[in-house]
């Protein structure tokens, strides 16, 4: 059973990445949609597969961005939507929990352009009025954030504003360009602030083989 999923979910990653690259070369908008939904279904068979008796449950680690419920943000003015909203449209809202992840300042690592080294890179102070700013204003500690399902009890947290959103690739001198607008009780159903992170330590591991690897973007 275990193979003939496997092959299946390796053909669907060919025929979807063909799909990708060509709407991608077009500059077609649809490709952003065309990945969420094959990293949504994903999942949804993943989840299906493993329900043997019972409902599985299953964790999905992602970007903030891919994470969050897109039509609280930018996102839903240009027709994008993101794993987190196909999720709660999948198995409601009392079947979902979304978390994102923020900070004030610190280091990360990234990559200065697409297949360049990656290195720890300074992460400036967050820009001001967003949200990451607003917490920090509020005290120079790290916190939890649970969002009631009646969201109308945290309306000030309703409110939109910028929302950092660092991705592989970065430009500490170009941090203004890494927010997304969103109103953040409606994103996710809970949010993680640290005030100031450390970047993390790649493992160090060698390749057995001096092939380059092979990656797609739908492997996830």
């Amino acid at each position: 059973m275990d193979d003939k999923f496997n092959a299946e979910q390796s053909a669907l990653i060919a025929v979807s990445a063909e799909h990708y690259y060509r709407i991608m070369l077009r500059g077609d908008p649809d490709a952003w949609n065309l990945r969420e939904e094959h990293m949504a279904n994903t999942f949804f068979r993943l989840r299906e597969f493993h329900s043997r008796g019972f409902e599985a449950k299953g964790i999905i680690w992602a970007h903030n961005i891919h994470v969050g419920d897109a039509r609280a943000s930018e996102m839903a003015k240009r027709n994008e939507f993101s794993i987190g909203q196909l999720a709660r449209d999948r198995f409601g809202d009392l079947e979902t929990y979304l978390i994102g992840f923020g900070t004030y300042q610190g280091d990360v690592i990234a990559a200065d352009d697409w297949e360049a080294p990656s290195k720890k890179m300074p992460l400036p102070p967050a820009v001001y009025e967003s949200w990451e700013h607003v917490f920090h204003g509020l005290s120079q500690k790290d916190r939890m954030l649970i969002f009631p399902s009646n969201r109308e009890k945290v309306s000030s947290l309703l409110t939109i504003n910028g929302h950092r959103a660092i991705g592989a690739v970065y430009d500490p001198d170009a941090e203004f360009s890494n927010y997304v607008q969103v109103a953040l009780a409606n994103l996710y159903d809970s949010f993680l602030f640290i005030d100031k992170t450390s970047a993390l330590s790649p493992f160090n591991i060698k390749p057995k083989s001096k092939e380059p690897p092979q990656t797609f973007p739908f492997a996830a």
